[in-house]
Protein backbone atom coordinates (compact mmCIF):
# COMPACT_ATOMS: atom_id res chain seq x y z
CA UNK A 1 0.00 0.00 0.00
CA UNK A 2 3.39 2.41 -0.11
CA UNK A 3 6.50 2.96 -0.51
CA UNK A 4 9.29 4.27 1.66
CA UNK A 5 11.78 6.44 -0.48
CA UNK A 6 15.15 6.43 2.11
CA UNK A 7 18.93 7.64 1.11
CA UNK A 8 21.74 5.22 1.81
CA UNK A 9 21.82 6.26 5.26
CA UNK A 10 18.57 5.24 5.70
CA UNK A 11 17.24 9.50 5.69
CA UNK A 12 13.66 9.67 4.36
CA UNK A 13 12.91 11.18 1.48
CA UNK A 14 8.89 10.56 0.34
CA UNK A 15 6.39 8.17 0.74
CA UNK A 16 4.70 7.05 -2.20
CA UNK A 17 1.17 6.42 -1.52
CA UNK A 18 -0.63 6.94 -4.96
CA UNK A 19 -1.61 3.53 -6.22
CA UNK A 20 -0.18 4.57 -10.22
CA UNK A 21 3.48 6.18 -8.53
CA UNK A 22 4.01 2.64 -7.11
CA UNK A 23 2.66 0.77 -10.39
CA UNK A 24 5.35 3.10 -12.18
CA UNK A 25 7.95 1.49 -9.34
CA UNK A 26 6.56 -1.27 -9.71
CA UNK A 27 6.97 -1.53 -13.40
CA UNK A 28 10.25 -0.45 -13.45
CA UNK A 29 12.31 -2.97 -11.82
CA UNK A 30 9.74 -5.65 -13.55
CA UNK A 31 11.48 -4.44 -17.11
CA UNK A 32 15.09 -4.83 -15.43
CA UNK A 33 14.60 -8.84 -14.28
CA UNK A 34 17.30 -10.03 -15.92
CA UNK A 35 20.69 -9.46 -15.93
CA UNK A 36 21.39 -9.17 -12.16
CA UNK A 37 24.70 -10.27 -10.91
CA UNK A 38 27.64 -9.51 -7.49
CA UNK A 39 29.58 -6.85 -9.05
CA UNK A 40 32.93 -7.76 -9.01
CA UNK A 41 34.20 -4.81 -6.81
CA UNK A 42 32.27 -6.05 -3.78
CA UNK A 43 28.48 -4.73 -3.25
CA UNK A 44 26.99 -1.86 -4.81
CA UNK A 45 25.12 0.82 -2.72
CA UNK A 46 22.53 2.56 -4.08
CA UNK A 47 21.72 6.30 -3.81
CA UNK A 48 18.23 5.72 -2.92
CA UNK A 49 16.54 3.01 -1.84
CA UNK A 50 12.63 1.73 -2.79
CA UNK A 51 10.99 -0.19 0.32
CA UNK A 52 7.24 -1.70 -0.18
CA UNK A 53 4.89 -2.31 2.53
CA UNK A 54 1.13 -3.84 2.91
CA UNK A 55 0.36 -2.21 6.19
CA UNK A 56 3.65 -2.88 8.50
CA UNK A 57 4.73 -5.88 6.43
CA UNK A 58 8.04 -5.41 4.81
CA UNK A 59 7.28 -6.72 1.22
CA UNK A 60 11.09 -6.29 -0.14
CA UNK A 61 12.08 -3.47 -2.52
CA UNK A 62 15.19 -1.90 -4.28
CA UNK A 63 17.23 0.47 -4.85
CA UNK A 64 19.17 3.43 -7.62
CA UNK A 65 21.95 5.06 -7.93
CA UNK A 66 23.76 7.03 -11.21
CA UNK A 67 23.41 4.11 -13.66
CA UNK A 68 22.49 0.86 -11.91
CA UNK A 69 19.40 -0.89 -9.39
CA UNK A 70 20.67 -3.04 -6.94
CA UNK A 71 18.15 -5.82 -5.27
CA UNK A 72 16.98 -5.69 -1.75
CA UNK A 73 19.87 -8.20 0.27
CA UNK A 74 16.91 -9.35 2.81
CA UNK A 75 15.52 -10.95 -0.23
CA UNK A 76 17.92 -11.40 -3.15
CA UNK A 77 21.40 -11.24 -1.65
CA UNK A 78 23.93 -8.38 -2.95
CA UNK A 79 23.53 -8.22 -6.41
CA UNK A 80 22.92 -5.24 -8.55
CA UNK A 81 22.31 -4.41 -12.66
CA UNK A 82 23.16 -1.89 -14.92
CA UNK A 83 20.31 0.24 -15.75
CA UNK A 84 21.09 3.49 -18.19
CA UNK A 85 21.02 6.52 -16.69
CA UNK A 86 18.06 8.04 -18.54
CA UNK A 87 15.86 5.45 -17.29
CA UNK A 88 17.01 6.10 -13.89
CA UNK A 89 16.13 9.59 -14.46
CA UNK A 90 12.76 8.73 -16.24
CA UNK A 91 11.78 6.48 -13.08
CA UNK A 92 12.72 9.68 -10.71
CA UNK A 93 10.73 11.98 -12.89
CA UNK A 94 7.72 10.51 -13.01
CA UNK A 95 7.88 9.79 -9.02
CA UNK A 96 8.67 13.61 -8.13
CA UNK A 97 12.22 12.52 -7.27
CA UNK A 98 15.39 14.68 -6.95
CA UNK A 99 18.47 12.35 -9.15
CA UNK A 100 20.50 10.48 -6.63
CA UNK A 101 23.98 12.10 -6.15
CA UNK A 102 26.65 10.09 -7.64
Amino acid sequence: DRIEVVTNVRKPVKTIREEGEIRTAITFIQNHQDGWSEHYAGPRVPSLQFEFYAGERYLGGFGVAHDYAVSDPSTAGFLSRDVPQRQIDDLLNQLGLARPEQ
